[in-house]
Order: structure tokens, then sequence, then C-alpha cells
């Protein structure tokens, strides 16, 4: 038993018993074989189990009663354990910030000793193929811990010039003249919004988002609905995918020869996208830890990888305890997301979602006020970008079944520009967007206002 494990072990358990936010985010990912020390697995126990089910700590007496009724039959190592406990409680940690990514490696240490037993278990027992996955098993978490120590070190090192940090991979959007205004994408750390009244075409845009990522970048993409079954949003992929409209993937009505380019168009994707794309249909009235959950177990698959996480809609999240206050839950549900994209050390991460503006806005560009709910949410987005019908003139112009769209960046951290619109063509049934001859400019509105 390594002493660095203990230390690990003891660091994440102490900050975990003081801290609900890094109980929320150590939750997701430890389980209870990742300890090696049999209290701290007891303790672990404990805590993950209330978490889950109630999202609530344990006090001092319920800790002392639970101690009481599993060791009182040896008084020694109660007291023991009750002073370990105490000690756990009163540890000083120098950077709390810091043990956050701590978590991981406590994970991949907990694999890379158990990849060892395995293959001990299985070649003393004569089966040499399991033995051989257990050891290329134990080959990648260490690799991945020689990942996170080269890391660590770039960080702590003042010498590195701040050129290093123009090497950050950014998802574009499909929108050029967008890119060009945000800095060429949105980068790890940043969270975005899609802001729109009713079927004007927020998902579609989403899945032109996520498409583009794929086809761009090297993300791993994350879409979660609320809304949609995940045959109908897969439906969506296929019909960007081959250009078919999607009302006829979804109603099964294409020709035989279109079915077989279908199927040809996903054969030549699958093997740059296998394990890329995940599609996941959450249901609506869903507490916002169920996505938190699907976020950290893509991270564990896809260890170091960039994120892209596509949320169609926020605005169906809540959090595990409502307030009786839609804007107060919905103010919580943003900020939980936004707090996913503050842990790169567990894998840097990129969110999209779409939101819903109020009625009051049909026909007119919204501005970052105009999300439904609650301010909060428009207050914690680096991005807003403000979708609202285009120029009814210019649809003389138009190809056959697409519609003029302006998309509006209404908030910014990106860049310097604001209020900054660019016309689009767009087309639902294939979730195309792209931008229009007649092009868009900067301008100015009464509705200005600033989101800090």
């Amino acid at each position: 038993m390594s002493s660095v494990d203990i230390q690990l072990e003891r660091e994440v358990l102490s900050q975990s018993l003081r801290d609900t936010s890094f109980l929320s985010q150590s939750s997701r990912i430890l389980q209870r074989y990742h300890f090696v020390d049999p209290l701290h697995r007891w303790i672990w126990t404990q805590l993950k189990d209330v978490w889950d089910s109630t999202r609530e700590v344990l006090s001092g007496s319920v800790w002392r009663a639970r101690l009481a009724k599993d060791f009182l039959a040896d008084p020694v190592k109660l007291n023991g354990h009750q002073q370990r406990l105490l000690e756990l409680v009163r540890m000083s940690i120098v950077s709390p910030h810091a043990a956050l990514g701590e978590i991981a490696r406590l994970a991949k240490l907990a694999e890379l000793r158990n990849g060892g037993l395995a293959a001990y278990e299985r070649a003393t027992s004569g089966d040499v193929v399991e033995a051989e996955k257990a050891l290329q098993r134990m080959s990648e978490a260490t690799r991945q811990m020689h990942g996170d120590e080269e890391e660590e070190d770039w960080l702590a090192d003042p010498a590195k010039p701040p050129s290093c940090a123009g090497s950050i991979e950014r998802i574009p959007l499909p929108i050029p003249t967008l890119n060009k205004h945000i800095g060429g994408g949105v980068f790890a750390g940043h969270m975005g919004l899609i802001l729109a009244t009713t079927n004007i075409g927020k998902s579609a845009a989403l899945v032109s988002f996520t498409y583009h990522a794929l086809v761009h970048s090297t993300a791993v993409v994350l879409h979660l609905a609320t809304e949609e079954t995940k045959h109908e949003l897969f439906s969506r992929y296929d019909a960007r995918l081959s250009g078919f409209d999607r009302s006829r993937i979804l109603s099964n009505d294409l020709e035989a020869h279109e079915r077989s380019q279908l199927l040809a168009r996903r054969a030549s994707r699958a093997s740059d996208w296998k394990g890329r794309l995940n599609v996941l249909s959450i249901g609506s009235d869903v507490d916002v830890g169920k996505v938190e959950a699907h976020v950290e177990a893509v991270r564990l698959k896809s260890p170091g990888r960039l994120l892209l996480l596509a949320m169609d809609t926020g605005d169906d999240l809540r959090p595990a305890k409502p307030t009786g206050s839609s804007w107060q839950d919905q103010g919580e549900v943003y900020k939980r997301l936004k707090n996913l994209t503050q842990e790169p050390r567990l894998a840097p991460l990129v969110v999209w979602v779409t939101t819903q503006a109020g009625r009051e806005w049909e026909g007119k560009v919204p501005p970052a006020r105009a999300v439904s709910k609650s301010y909060d949410k428009a207050r914690k987005a680096d991005l807003m970008v403000a979708l609202s019908a285009g120029d009814s003139e210019a649809s003389g112009m138009l190809g056959k079944g697409n519609t003029a769209i302006d998309a509006t960046i209404v908030k910014s951290r990106l860049g310097h520009v604001k209020w900054f619109r660019v016309s689009l063509e767009a087309n639902m049934g294939t979730s195309v967007f792209t931008e229009h001859a007649s092009g868009g400019g900067s301008f100015t509105t009464d509705e200005e206002e600033e989101y800090a």
C-alpha cells in the first residue's frame, strides 16, 4: 500500500467532508473500490450513499451513530476510527481547488493497482489471455498517469511562454463570420447559449454546431436531449450527414438507393466518429446531476480529450432540491453547467445550451435579458448567439425549403464584438446553416446590455 495513495485518499475525503461542491464532483467519479484503506472505503461509502440519495452530508452525531453501529463490537477500533475521522475533518489542505484535480488521479491510481492484482491472479491461474488484457489496462493507466504529471509540470513552470496557450484547441462554429469575431471558435472552460423564441431553429442550430465540431475538430460530443427521443435525435445527424430531410428519415420514406446512400455516408464517418458521438435522451424535468453524471462518464471513457456538451434544452433541468422559484432553480442549474467547464484536469469541456426567449420577443432580436425564467443563465454564459427570423425580402433568393435566419452575438467574452448580426440561410430539415450572400454586420440597439 503506497503512502502516496493513502495521502491522496485523505485529501479527497477531507475536502469531501467539508465542501459539498467538491463532494458533488467527486461522487460522480469515485467508487468504493477506488480506496485502499478500509476505513477510507467505509467513509466514502457512507458519504456517497447519502449524497446520491439526498444531496446532503452527514452531521457529526450521525457519523458517531454509524460508527457505533458498525464497530461497536471492537471498542479499540471504534475509538481509533472516531479519531481518524475527526482528523480528516480538521485536516488542512493547502489548495482545495488543486485537490479537485486529484480526483481523477486517485481513480487512475486505483485502476493501476487493480490492474496489477488482476494480472497476477490471472497469470497464477493460467489464464494468459486475461492476464495480458489486465497488463494492457495497467499500461494505459500508467500512460494516463504520466500524461497528468506532464500537464502538472507545464502548469507549474513559470518559464513557459504565454504563447503556449495559443495551442488550446478551439471548437469552431459553422458560421465563418461569427468565428472570426470570437477568435476562431469556443475553447475549453466556456459556455455558450443559443437563444431564440419557439420554432426558430434552436435544436437544428445545435446539431449544426455539433456536426461541425465532429468534422472540424477532434472533440468528443455528448448530445443530451430533454424533448426528443434518442431515435429522433439520431435522425437529425442522419439528415445532416445525408442531406435527406429529417421528416423523410423519421417516416421511413427513403427510396432504396437513398437508404444505401445514407448507410454509405454513415460508414464513411464510422472510423472517425467511433466513440466521439454520444447521443442520449434524458427526459424533461430532470435533475442537473444526471447531466453531470453523463459528462463524467464520457470524461472517464475519453480521458484528456476535449469534450463538447450539447444540452437541448437547459430550461428542462432542475436542481436536486427545487426551491419553488424557477428563477433560483434555473440560476442554480446554469451555475452547475458552467462549473462543469471549470475542471480542466478531469478533461477540458465546452458547453452549448439551447434556451427559450419569451414570447414578447417574437419577430425581434432577443437580447441577453430575454432568456426565460432566470437572467442568471445569461450571466453565467460566455457567449450568447440569438436566432431570429431573417429578412423576408430575401426569401426569394433562398434555396428550396430554406429559411432566412439572423444569428446575432448578443453577449461575448471571447472577443470585443457584441451586437454583430449575420444573415443565414437555414434548412431545418437537414440542420444546414450557411451564411447568406446578403451578409450582416454590427448594429446598435436600445436593448444593448452587459451581463458580466
